[in-house]
């Protein structure tokens, strides 16, 4: 898989120097331009321009609660709806104590999601727009939080830290998470809805052909997309030790290939690196032939750049 002609889209030198500040950033041609919405001191900003190039746009702050800097936007019928919020401790009195898979030894506790909180501190909430500059809340309460379990997926490993994904599939919402079911080990999750409003319980996706040695798989921060009847998806990936010594290695970009959403299949891999993370995978959008695919690069740096490589459709299909 050949990417090729890299361009910048927009730089973070003007951001308070912090390694997360654009960690998530989502694209979206809408009303005839891009918006480029993109995470900072748990605000989400906004840049628009009339092509990919927001190099010279001043940002401005369109969601100010925004926790841990978490959201996803989807299209549907000319509106615009983000969720957006996380589900942490807040050191409150009558916090939900729920298991924590990552370090077992340690109490872990979570806001109660049955109250509505101004911070979105307790769960994902509904935004909606209509013109992608003014959102309001769709509903008073969280739309999805962390108290749930399924068959595969444990109570206590179902997150929303790292960037989220949603898609339309026929009358459904499919909303792609990170699980967290062990000590550097990420796996995904999916979750359906009608409304986005009422979600099923969560399913872990299955990777059919993942490598069979001992070290910890992590796929997440996925970037799902439609063409031609199959789901495809672009994830970061690397392998841990699972110890805490927490090496890792084979760090790359993988691109997967599903007929229903939940088993995939891996096809192909680019921009190999050392450890963890290097390159973060943000993105797609498709024009005429070419997918343009959306990195964060340079993770350990504070001022990165947002840019975007060119790449066939032909090759990912």
């Amino acid at each position: 898989m050949e990417l090729c002609n890299k361009s910048t889209i927009y730089s973070l030198r003007n951001e308070i120097p912090q390694r997360h500040v654009g960690q998530y950033f989502q694209v979206v041609h809408f009303n005839d331009a891009y918006y480029l919405y993109y995470n900072s001191e748990n605000r989400i900003k906004l840049v628009i321009s009339k092509s990919l190039d927001f190099l010279d746009v001043w940002p401005s702050v369109v969601v100010n609660e925004a926790p841990g800097g978490s959201f996803c936007i989807i299209e549907d019928d000319g509106k615009l709806y983000m969720l957006c919020g996380a589900h942490v401790s807040n050191k409150e009195p009558d916090e939900i104590s729920i298991p924590d898979l990552v370090w077992p030894d340690e109490e872990k506790k979570i806001l109660d999601w049955k109250v509505k909180r101004n911070d979105r501190k307790n769960g994902l909430y509904l935004l909606s727009s209509t013109d992608g500059i003014k959102w309001e809340e769709e509903h008073d309460l969280p739309v999805m939080h962390k108290h749930i379990s399924s068959d595969s997926c444990k109570l206590g490993s179902v997150g929303f830290d790292t960037s989220p994904n949603l898609i339309k599939h026929n009358d459904e919402f499919y909303f792609y998470g990170r699980l967290n079911p062990s000590l550097d080990e990420r796996r995904m999750y999916v979750c359906k809805s009608k409304d986005l409003v009422s979600w099923s319980n969560p399913e872990q996706i299955k990777v059919i052909n993942e490598g069979d040695n001992l070290l910890k798989k992590n796929f997440y921060m996925p970037v799902v997309f439609k063409r031609h009847g199959f789901f495809y998806m672009f994830s970061p990936y690397f392998e841990c030790c699972g110890t805490p010594n927490r090496e890792c290695e084979n760090g790359k970009t993988l691109l997967l290939k599903s007929t229903d959403g939940i088993s995939w299949e891996i096809l192909e891999s680019c921009l190999p690196h050392e450890g963890k993370y290097q390159h973060r995978v943000n993105d797609i959008l498709f024009k005429d032939d070419q997918a343009h695919l959306f990195f964060r690069e340079n993770f350990w740096e504070c001022h990165q750049d947002l840019v975007y490589y060119n790449i066939k459709e032909s090759e990912i299909l």
